[in-house]
């Protein structure tokens, strides 16, 4: 067996919460005499973290080098938290490399690596530079170029998996391939060093986030600053095109932008929402789970699957019990907007002749401003628990784990997160980072796949294709003909309402019944006109239910076309064909592969067809939040 301490792994203790990742760089040499302080800085930042995110389980990503990587991991574990290790090389070629020079250190490993609470891997390089046998990872841990070249992947795993990173630092940059600096630079600007084996898509820099500083001198090299040992320091995120980077120990606060700020914040808001809703229901079983995903008689799933699965169906039921409610508060708002209207037209045609002057009844003028109110109440506790949001975000969180699910069965390694939502980078980019922690580990997907018969992968495939992209197509069709008779009926309704509202008017002005002549009350009799009034209809004195019916009907009609623009339901059905027409025709393409037995050209069309749908499914984010939920007063 090549690597036999990465054949163990453990499940988080909360299998269907996403955790917030917290990364770890730093240097080898600490001084003995700050080991004390630098520990107590870490379990401080590792308890303010805890405190921000109440319902969401913290994890700790180290590659456990010595010095900084596994003092953080020691602390963490004492603290009750996870620790996931992306190591540069196997074990024992990790433990014979540079990165340990003392006896104790490689102990320190060996310890760490058998705890149960410690899920260690290799860092996965580019599949053109993954070693398939123990010489080749003895040759790139012997060769300087390909020995850093494992230690930036390495760091950069650390960087790119976290969402924010603690950094045990001296503040001084260096000449380092991939050293301390280094990565504190890529996770402030979302530039890699150099030798970083991975291209990064154009946005990477969108995965930028916070650094927790704890001023670390070296043993080796006299400090430049005068700073304590474990002083905090917190540093944002800056340009990408910034060139400088600040000393960490100058300042004790944040003098980053404050929305940088802001975008943290609201990520662990986020997070911390959506695993509280998750903990509200009871999960269902993970063989359940993936039974729906992938069929009762799906042989054995990859790795992390099930747990994919789980958060899938938890991300899943959250948006649908989300988008529920907000559908119900928005008929509930457009229907308090109608009874208002139609208590403004009460109370402006219904009054009775005093005299020479109308006496208006308050009460019904009071009823249509507490109606106002009342909806626009409706809507701002819908902003200020943010439902919509909540519906849509955890709507985008359950399309991106269904196609990371399916990818890792057809035996693709390709991560979701790479292509997807990468030019959000505000709001948004907690979906992509959430997707990234719950994919913590080596891909296990393509070692699954190759170990099934050729039979077998066939099999998976042709299960892939039909518990997705013929799922997927069903599914859009019956959206796109859900949706296509909701804006036609909504439409037809709107426009006859109104138009019979406007007949009645137009009617009223054109009929040529003329009205027999009635005396003028006497001015200090007092009565209703709608009971004493003139008998018939007649354009200057039309009968005041007459009045009240027409424009209510009129202002009904608007109501119903108004509602259907704000549901969107032509846009969404325009969209659901669309997304029909993609699966249908990959369904044809990938059966057209299997019966050649052509299984890389197969996985090529579920590639394809998972940026696809997740290409689609951000237009139709952007969509959605393009029409908040607001009154319909405009």
């Amino acid at each position: 067996m090549l690597f036999p301490r990465l054949r163990r792994t453990r499940p988080p203790s909360d299998t269907r919460a996403v955790p917030l990742v917290l990364g770890v760089t730093g240097h080898r040499d600490l001084r003995e005499v700050d080991v004390p302080r630098i520990r107590q800085a870490v379990g401080v930042i590792l308890t303010q973290v805890a405190r921000r995110s109440r319902h969401t389980p913290l994890v700790l990503l180290s590659a456990l080098a010595q010095g900084a990587d596994q003092l953080c991991a020691t602390v963490a574990l004492e603290h009750g938290l996870q620790v996931w290790a992306p190591l540069p090389f196997p074990p024992a070629i990790y433990r014979a490399s540079s990165s340990f020079d003392t006896e104790a250190a490689r102990h320190q490993l060996d310890v760490l690596l058998d705890d149960p609470r410690v899920t260690a891997f290799v860092a996965p390089l580019p599949p053109a530079e993954m070693p398939t046998d123990e010489a080749t990872w003895w040759r790139l841990s012997a060769t300087r170029d390909t020995r850093h070249r494992c230690y930036a992947n390495a760091g950069g795993y650390v960087v790119l998996h976290c969402q924010a990173l603690m950094a045990l630092w001296d503040g001084v940059a260096s000449e380092a391939p991939a050293g301390t600096a280094q990565m504190v630079q890529f996770k402030r600007t979302g530039r890699p060093p150099e030798v970083y084996p991975w291209t990064q898509p154009l946005f990477h820099w969108a995965d930028r986030g916070p650094v927790y500083v704890v001023h670390t001198p070296r043993a080796t090299t006299p400090t430049a600053h005068h700073a304590v040992a474990g002083r905090r320091t917190l540093l944002y995120p800056h340009a990408p095109h910034s060139a400088a980077l600040p000393q960490a120990s100058t300042d004790t606060e944040a003098t980053e932008p404050q929305p940088a700020r802001q975008q943290f914040t609201a990520l662990c808001r986020s997070l911390n929402r959506f695993n509280r809703g998750l903990r509200a229901h009871p999960a269902p079983s993970a063989d359940t789970t993936v039974a729906e995903l992938l069929g009762t008689d799906a042989p054995s799933v990859p790795e992390g699957l099930s747990r994919l699965a789980l958060l899938r169906q938890a991300a899943g039921a959250q948006a649908q019990r989300a988008a529920d409610l907000v559908r119900s508060l928005t008929i509930a708002v457009f229907g308090l907007i109608g009874l208002a209207a139609l208590a403004f037209h009460l109370y402006a045609h219904l009054f009775t002749m005093v005299g020479d002057h109308a006496r208006h009844q308050p009460f019904t003028l009071w009823v249509s401003l507490v109606l106002l109110l009342a909806a626009f109440g409706v809507v701002k506790g819908v902003h200020c628990c943010s439902l919509e949001p909540q519906a849509l975000d955890a709507r985008a969180l359950a399309e991106a784990l269904r196609v990371q699910i399916y990818w890792l069965a057809a035996g693709l390694n390709d991560a979701v997160a790479r292509s997807y939502l990468q030019q959000m980078h505000s709001e948004l980019s907690w979906i992509r980072q959430a997707v990234r922690a719950c994919s913590l580990g080596p891909p296990a997907g393509g070692t699954v796949f190759t170990q099934l018969t050729p039979g077998e992968q066939d099999a998976q495939l042709r299960r892939v294709g039909q518990y997705w992209l013929a799922g997927q197509r069903d599914y859009y069709q019956r959206r796109h003909g859900d949706n296509h008779r909701a804006a036609t009926r909504w439409r037809r309704w709107g426009l006859g309402l109104a138009g019979v509202g406007w007949a009645l008017l137009l009617w009223l002005a054109l009929t040529g019944v003329s009205m027999s002549e009635q005396t003028a009350p006497a001015p200090a009799a007092a009565h209703h006109v709608a009971a004493d009034g003139p008998q018939g209809w007649s354009a200057r004195q039309p009968p005041h239910w007459l009045l009240i019916l027409s424009s209510t009907l009129v202002v009904a009609g608007g109501l119903s076309i108004a509602y259907s623009e704000r549901r969107a339901f032509e846009e969404l059905a325009r969209h659901y064909h669309r997304m029909a027409g993609l699966f249908a025709h990959s369904v044809e393409a990938l059966h057209t592969c299997i019966e050649r037995r052509d299984v890389p050209a197969a996985q090529d069309v579920l590639r394809d067809m998972g940026r696809e749908a997740l290409t689609e499914h951000a237009s139709w984010l952007l969509l959605r939040r393009a029409r908040p939920f607001d009154v319909p007063v405009h």
